[in-house]
């Protein structure tokens, strides 16, 4: 019967509306059934363990057409985000007839595709970072009027980021156009992510965040690097300490406020390009141990030079 429903529900509109309606649908009947279920077995231990196996086997059938129907190449992690979130709202009216948790069934079919999405929208945004970087000029944001700079300060103050101090002038920001978009971008991807959040995804939040997030402060120290004017080298210092700062102070807030901690990797980021902060370029660590390759070859140019001499 769910079958034929949900073969019902025509595909029309968004991701987003279509997948609001097959999961009222499908979790609206699956409540009707449950209290069909309890009304004609109230007191039936065999017979609930058989519906609970039933209910199970709906979900599971639900799951594949909902991964099929999200998890696309053209689809954003919001949208993916937003249907996930649907979902667990539905599942939770279930929840309530079975007092039987299929968060954990609901979760397990989703991991691997939520992994791969994130992973996909990771590689994606390091490729928007590095297209920026190439048409990146390096200058203070002119916002052409007051009104202008006014409505970019509240629309930054609703993220958490106080920029007043980056103001010069009445229309000037001391920061990029880059720096700006990709923080935008970032938090974004921040609250994607930590809507989506279990147990067994924080591993793969956590590397995203990080690699994201170091593309663009990659970005800053190779400028830092190849800069000789000493006024630019200030700018480029700013925009760093910014990213740095106050953009991770307000991820790791929201962070915390989720999870309960910090998140590790933006701790070691922090850690790893705080030098950047004082205009120094971070000192390149060796990639070579004794068991790599590269290192085998230095011992054995070491050794060539020695029975030369």
């Amino acid at each position: 019967m769910l079958r034929t429903q949900c073969k019902r529900v025509k595909r029309e509109g968004s991701t987003t509306v279509y997948i609001r309606h097959l999961s009222s649908v499908v979790f609206t009947n699956m409540c009707h059934m449950s209290e069909e279920f309890l009304r004609a077995f109230p007191d039936s231990p065999s017979c609930a363990s058989a519906y609970v196996v039933w209910a199970s086997s709906e979900l599971s059938q639900f799951t594949t057409h909902f991964a099929k129907q999200v998890f696309m190449p053209q689809t954003s992690l919001s949208t993916v985000t937003e249907c996930v979130v649907m979902v667990r709202t539905q599942c939770e009216r279930v929840i309530v007839y079975l007092r039987r948790d299929l968060y954990y069934q609901l979760d397990g079919a989703l991991r691997s595709p939520l992994t791969k999405a994130l992973r996909d929208t990771r590689d994606k945004l390091i490729d928007s970072i590095k297209l920026r970087a190439l048409e990146d000029k390096w200058i203070p944001i002119n916002l052409h009027s007051r009104s202008g700079l006014a409505r970019c300060l509240q629309e930054h103050a609703n993220m958490g980021l106080k920029l007043d101090s980056y103001v010069t002038g009445d229309i000037w920001l001391q920061l990029t156009a880059s720096t700006l978009a990709f923080t935008k971008v970032f938090l974004t991807l921040l609250d994607d992510c930590l809507r989506l959040r279990t147990t067994e995804l924080m591993f793969t939040i956590d590397e995203t965040l990080y690699s994201v997030f170091e593309a663009q402060i990659k970005h800053n120290e190779n400028m830092l690097r190849n800069e000789l004017n000493q006024d630019q080298r200030q700018f480029l210092t700013k925009n760093a300490e910014f990213l740095l700062v106050t953009v991770i102070d307000v991820a790791q807030k929201k962070y915390y406020e989720n999870v309960g901690n910090e998140c590790p990797k933006l701790v070691t980021l922090q850690k790893e390009y705080s030098a950047l902060m004082k205009g120094v370029s971070p000192t390149a660590r060796s990639t070579k141990t004794k068991y790599s390759s590269e290192f085998f070859f230095d011992c054995i140019r070491k050794k060539i030079g020695e029975n030369n001499n």
